[in-house]
């Protein structure tokens, strides 16, 4: 007998740290939880009422005037196992509800663009850093981006002590001219206008014949000023996907120019594309036509804006996505089912099928990309691109989004940034906990006719652009208002 007592000594004393264990996890998570704020009200309660609930009945398994022999024994290992089992599931509850809050905060409430300006100089030029350049020639652009260039130039002459021979010219494509024809040694241009080049086909040189001395990068605050304080039962959130590879803050033409018109009464989500080289004028160009992909280059408010003037609409919210992300955040929920509208092959990447296509991030990626394989180019991308982002949704409010949580919310870290603040979405997600009935989403595109025009930020040179067909934007601005009004 006494070697029983002996034996049920360590076993008490085991059930009584552990339940300690349990109700000191059970409080971390609670207060976790309402720190969160994600949960609706009758599921709190829920959730708190079974934790605790558990949490007393091992205490009194614990607690409770011991018996004596195997039932005294049974009672305590019973209550071993539940507190064993609690304190692991809070240990992963507070796992989750942490990686959401440091998400949230990570990617919300953007009011902040980054913009790089660079010194460059071609591939086979001896220069190694900034001070090699002392006495050369450098060319900048007149009268774009001075303030960001004088900057630079400011920097260039403290670190070569040398006063410099600046010659100013009108347009980036006459700078680069500049540099291959040797009329200037190095050139300071912002890194958004870097990808101007790449839509002619003779300054493919640019990206593989220069290199970059110095790099600094500047940073811009949004106007924002359409902005909600409080999250409205509709709104209008601009979906910008920037056209580079790095990070999400980076200022750069826009690749992907969706509006995603929301009413939350009717659970119905509207996605406007306008397309990429649509012919409109900017709200930075004094009334002069541009091509919509390079409002990105002077700032997502300044997309926003110009979407604003062409539909007629405040955009109260964006949602910018960069391409590389795009590709790990689709890779971390498993992939995704994408309809098809077209048969075509994006070498050597995938081959896609009319109907559901079940793709990784890399081909969904290229899926969105791809205009070269269709008729209508522009307008077929807009619709895939469209389609994708209809995919990604579906995915993320089901309950799909549970099988790699972390791995999902850690891309979204590196992947967007929004103007939402954290509050405004634990808002929409605690709707979706509350009301998880799946969205409507339909979509909507505008139309146009091809032709080549010169640009506000290429005012030397023609380049391809949409002309809007204004009868497709007002059947958009009818579905919009539609979509607002609960009707």
């Amino acid at each position: 007998m006494k070697e029983g007592k002996k034996g049920f000594k360590p076993l008490k004393l085991v059930s009584l740290v552990l339940w300690l264990l349990q109700v000191a996890a059970t409080i971390i998570f609670t207060v976790l939880v309402l720190k969160a704020g994600v949960l609706p009200a009758l599921l709190l309660g829920i959730v708190f009422v079974i934790i605790w609930i558990l949490a007393v009945i091992v205490g009194l398994l614990v607690l409770l005037k011991e018996r004596k022999g195997r039932k005294g024994i049974a009672r305590r290992v019973i209550a071993c196992i539940l507190a064993v089992l609690m304190i692991a599931g809070m240990i992963v509850g507070n796992k989750y509800i942490l990686t959401t809050l440091d998400t949230l905060e990570n990617v919300s409430n953007t009011t902040v663009e980054k913009e790089s300006i660079s010194v460059y100089v071609l591939k086979d030029d001896l220069a190694e850093n900034i001070q090699d350049t002392a006495g050369y020639r450098y060319g900048i652009l007149k009268e774009t981006d001075r303030e960001n260039t004088d900057q630079l130039l400011e920097e260039v002459k403290k670190e070569t002590s040398d006063s410099l021979d600046v010659t100013e010219y009108s347009e980036q494509f006459a700078l680069a001219d500049a540099l291959k024809d040797g009329e200037a040694q190095a050139i300071i241009l912002n890194d958004a206008f870097v990808s101007m080049y790449e839509d002619e086909e003779d300054y493919a040189w640019f990206a593989e014949g220069t290199k970059v001395l110095k790099t600094t990068v500047n940073e811009k605050q949004l106007d924002l000023s359409d902005a909600n304080e409080k999250l409205p039962s509709s709104f209008i959130m601009y979906i910008s996907g920037i056209d580079t590879y790095g990070g999400v803050t980076e200022r750069s033409r826009s690749d992907v120019n969706i509006m995603a018109v929301v009413n939350r009464n009717t659970h119905e989500i509207l996605l406007v594309s306008t397309p990429r080289d649509y012919y409109i004028p900017l709200s930075v160009s004094n009334g002069q036509k541009d091509k919509l992909t390079h409002a990105g280059i002077y700032g997502v408010d300044v997309s926003m804006q110009t979407l604003e003037m062409l539909y007629g609409v405040d955009i109260n919210y964006f949602f910018r996505l960069n391409f590389s992300g795009f590709i790990d955040m689709i890779d971390a929920l498993g992939g995704v089912d994408v309809y098809s509208e077209k048969e075509f092959t994006v070498d050597p990447i995938a081959s896609y099928k009319v109907g559901y296509n079940h793709l990784n991030g890399l081909e969904a990626l290229a899926f969105a990309r791809e205009r070269y394989s269709f008729s209508n180019g522009d307008f077929q991308r807009g619709k895939n691109q469209m389609a994708v982002i209809q995919a990604v949704v579906q995915k993320l409010t089901s309950t799909a989004l549970l099988n790699n949580y972390t791995d999902v919310m850690k891309s979204m870290e590196d992947c967007f940034q929004t103007s939402l603040t954290d509050a405004d979405m634990k808002e929409l997600i605690r709707q979706q906990l509350q009301n998880p009935t799946s969205w409507k989403i339909s979509s909507i595109d505008v139309t146009g006719t091809g032709a080549r025009k010169t640009t506000y930020s290429m005012p030397n040179r023609s380049a391809s652009v949409v002309v809007p067909d204004m009868d497709s934007v007002q059947q958009a601005r009818t579905e919009i208002e539609r979509v607002l009004s609960d009707k």
